[in-house]
Parts: structure tokens; C-alpha cells; sequence
């Protein structure tokens, strides 16, 4: 509130503050800033604006760096309009066509004379009243501004309840905190199961600690969704960010509910809510509360996303069960293959009862989504990047359910390795598809292309190793 009001009463001074985000290096080098520039810094001699070439023929959104120009330009706008005044809409008029609302810039001159002077003199009023210190001058034309939009706005105007919602939902600020907590337990509780596993000593109160975090994650994390679904007047489910709190959301109450039974479960749910509380964390998509586009208004995409999702948890609590079995049967001592072939046997079995509702629920939200499409773009079926990845990821998962003809897959240690692997497929979908191949569906964000090769390049390598050596120790076992 005090920027904005800077940025309203004193431009001349905050356009030299070093505050507007720049999140590509591109852009930086450009700039010749760092990782924050001024607003005068967009400007060159003459006030000639240094994005306009960059910008004038419009962003391939597909493309990092015009992503990137794209939307340091945005920022560069959105200041231009505050400084002229544009983007105060804050009185609102009934007319024929419902209500309408006005600038102190907009031509008023078909308005009743006393509104229309109202909205245009009582900027300078407050302006004069910030020159002078004159606090509770400032406030009492802030309280006539708040009733003047209440009396005219009437249905219009956003009812108090969400504007509450909507300050508590700020308030609360859950992900950037409590990523960190879910990470760290669950690493923890992870480790203490796949040591727990090798060793053959199981406590069972230890094993129930990892419930604690998950049940605070899951209250957590619905009183934030609630929040944010009601201050915005639908679902939250239409960006990268609020997909990944679903997931996260999903996770905590699929581990919750089968945790006790499957102590696998609770540890894995706990790690794997972490990771996608990390990811929304990073600034993949701008997590700010907007409205609905036209495309997104229908009831198809909450039912098409909600099972997309949910089969996303599922397939990554498959993928950290086989993680936990590669790790076993790496670990695994001379003496113990008996009792390792049995554990690793028991982990497939729990892996199966994953895949099974994972490929039903992926079938069914991808089956949704063509009625949605159909809805939206009228067809069913246009072979977009994200509906192929989508089909060859229910390819690839559907494979290990036919084990009476592939008998590979009645191997265990191949069942873990395999369900490890598959799981590059859903992060090609989810991530590959948005932010490299583009598309309808594709969405871009602050999440740098770089740091995500660098992930996927460690994971994959830790991932290689793992199997490797589960491969190789099983392999002596057996001799």
C-alpha cells in the first residue's frame, strides 16, 4: 500500500528506486542492471523507451527471452498507467449496461454533475492533504471514497467477505514456509524408512511421527485453498501455481488416509508435497488472484484438472515407492536377498494398488478434457503438445498393467525401476510441454529454463546411479 501510494503521490522520487523485478539475464544485460531495476532505467536519452524494438512486433511466449521482455514491458505498463491514473478505477456508476467504472482520467461529462466532480477532484484532494501531512484530512477522503463506491457500486462492488478472505489469504502466506518443513521431514522420514527396510527393525511410533506434518499440511493447505477459491469466485485450479497446491493438497490427504496402513505412504507423501510446494514456491506462474479468461469458465476444466491431478499424486507416491525399493536393494547386505526379494515383492504389490486408480483417473481426465475441448475450441482432438504427452504418458503407465503378457513386469526389481523412470513422462507433461514446446495449453512463469535443466540433469543422474547399483548388488545376490 505505501508503494502504491508512492508510486501515486511522489513518481519523480520512486522512479529512481532500484524495485522492478527482472527475472532473465537476457534482460538484465540489456538493462545493465541486476536482478532489480529503476524505472529510469528503461528509459534512454531522450526518454526513448529501450524495450520498444524488443517488444513492438510482440513475444513469442514460447521463447524464454521474449518471455522475458514480455513481461519487464508488462511491469513498465502497468507503472505508466498508475502514474496517469488509468488503472484507478475505483468509482463505479449504474448504467444500462450494469456497472461501469471510471478513472479520475476518463471523460465524467455524462455523469450527474456531483459525481463528476467528485471523481475528478478528489485525487487532488487527497494529493494535497499528503503534501501537507494532513493524516486524518487523507483518511476522511479515503472513508468518502469507500462509501461514494459502496452507494454507486451496489451488486458490483466485491463483497466484504472476499475482500477479508482475500487479505487473510495473504496473511497466512503457507507455501514459502511450509515447503521448507514438508522437505525436511520428509527426507527424514524417507530415510528412517528405507534404513528401517534394510535393517529389518521397525518402529512403529517413529513411523507415525511423519502423520503429524502431513496433518498439519493438508488443514493448512485447505484453509489457504478455501481462502483463495473464495476471494476469487471459483476453484483454484487455473494456473501452474494453484495445480501445484492442488497436487500438494492431494498428496498430504492420499498419504493421510493410507499412511498408517503403509508407512511408505506417509513418508513418501510428505517428501513429494515438499517438492511440489517447492515448485509453486519458485514462481512458476504469477500466484496473484485474477478472473477467470472466457475458456476457463466451465465446469469441464475443475473435473478435468481435479483427476488430472490426483493421478499426478499417485503416479509420484508410485514413483518414491520405487525409489525406496532401488535404494533397498542397493543397500541391501549379503545374507539378507531372502528377506529383500520378499520386501521389494511387497512394495510391487503396493505400487500396483497405486497404478491401478492412477491410469482409471488419468483415462477419465484426459476423456474430460476432450469434452472440454470439444466445449471450448469445438473439437475433440487437435494432437496439441500437451495431448500428445498426455497419451504417451498413459501409454507408458498402462504397459506395466499387463503382466500376463509382459512378464518382465512380474519382476519386481524391473516393476521399481520402471515406475521410477515412467515417471519423466509426467514431468514432460506437466513441465516439458508448458514451458518448452508451447501450445494451447502451455502457460509461462518466473521458473528459469536454466534451473530446471540443471534439476532434471541431477535427478536423472542420481536416478541412473541408484538403478545401476540396485541392479548390480541384486545381480550378486542372486549369484
Amino acid at each position: 500500500e505505501q508503494v502504491l501510494a508512492g508510486w501515486i503521490f511522489f513518481p519523480e522520487q520512486w522512479q529512481h528506486e532500484p524495485m522492478i523485478r527482472i527475472k532473465q539475464d537476457t534482460v538484465r544485460k540489456f538493462l545493465g542492471s541486476g536482478a532489480t531495476a529503476a524505472l529510469t532505467d528503461f528509459f534512454g536519452p531522450g526518454r526513448s523507451y529501450r524495450l520498444a524494438e524488443a517488444v513492438r512486433h510482440g513475444a513469442d511466449r514460447s521463447d524464454p527471452a521474449h518471455r522475458a521482455f514480455a513481461e519487464a514491458d508488462e511491469k513498465i505498463q502497468l507503472i505508466a498507467m498508475i502514474q496517469s491514473g488509468r488503472v484507478l478505477r475505483l468509482f463505479p456508476e449504474q448504467g444500462e449496461n450494469g456497472t461501469q467504472w471510471y478513472a479520475p482520467t476518463d471523460p465524467v461529462r455524462a455523469l450527474p454533475k456531483g459525481d463528476s466532480v467528485f471523481i475528478k477532484g478528489i485525487f487532488p484532494l487527497m494529493y494535497e492533504a499528503v503534501r501537507n501531512g494532513d493524516s486524518d484530512g487523507l483518511r476522511g477522503l479515503i472513508d468518502k471514497t469507500a462509501a461514494f463506491q459502496r452507494e454507486r457500486g451496489a451488486a458490483g462492488f466485491l463483497p466484504e467477505g472476499r475482500l477479508k478472505a482475500e487479505l487473510l489469504y495473504n496473511r497466512l502466506d503457507a507455501v514459502p514456509w511450509l515447503y521448507r518443513i514438508d522437505l525436511c521431514c520428509g527426507l527424514l522420514a524417507f530415510a528412517y524408512f528405507v534404513w528401517s527396510l534394510a535393517s529389518g527393525r521397525r518402529n512403529r511410533r517413529i513411523e507415525r511421527l511423519s502423520l503429524v506434518p502431513l496433518a498439519g499440511t493438508a488443514v493448512l493447505l485447505t484453509v489457504s485453498m478455501t481462502l483463495r477459491g473464495y476471494a476469487a469466485g471459483h476453484l483454484p485450479l487455473s494456473n501452474g501455481y494453484e495445480t501445484m497446491i492442488f497436487v500438494s493438497w492431494c498428496l498430504s490427504l492420499l498419504a493421510l488416509g493410507i499412511g498408517r496402513r503403509f508407512p511408505i505412504a506417509a513418508a513418501s507423501g510428505l517428501l513429494m508435497s515438499g517438492f511440489t510446494l517447492l515448485v509453486a514456491s519458485l514462481g512458476m506462474a504469477n500466484p496473484q488472484i485474477t478472473p477467470l479468461v472466457p475458456v476457463l469458465r466451465s465446469p469441464w476444466l475443475s473435473l478435468h484438472v481435479s483427476l488430472i491431478m490426483v493421478s499426478y499424486a499417485l503416479l509420484g507416491l508410485l514413483m518414491l515407492n520405487g525409489t525406496a525399493a532401488l535404494a533397498l536393494a542397493a543397500a541391501a547386505r549379503a545374507g539378507t536377498a531372502e528377506r529383500t526379494s520378499r520386501t521389494l515383492a511387497r512394495l510391487r504389490l503396493f505400487g500396483r494398488l497405486l497404478l491401478y486408480p492412477a491410469v482409471f483417473l488419468l483415462t477419465a481426465g484426459i476423456f474430460t478434457g476432450a469434452v472440454w475441448a470439444n466445449a471450448s475450441w469445438g473439437r475433440y482432438w487437435g494432437w496439441d503438445p500437451k495431448e500428445v504427452w498426455a497419451l504417451i504418458t498413459l501409454i507408458v503407465y498402462a504397459l506395466p498393467l499387463h503382466e500376463q503378457s509382459l512378464a518382465r513386469f512380474r519382476r519386481p526389481l524391473f516393476f521399481h525401476a520402471y515406475t521410477l523412470w515412467a515417471f519423466a513422462a509426467v514431468l514432460m507433461t506437466y513441465f516439458g510441454v508448458n514451458y518448452f514446446l508451447g501450445g494451447i495449453h502451455s502457460y509461462g512463469g518466473g521458473f528459469r529454463p536454466g534451473y530446471a535443466a540443471a534439476t532434471v540433469f541431477a535427478a536423472v543422474t542420481a536416478f541412473a546411479l541408484l538403478t545401476v547399483a540396485a541392479l548390480i548388488r541384486q545381480r550378486r545376490m542372486d549369484t
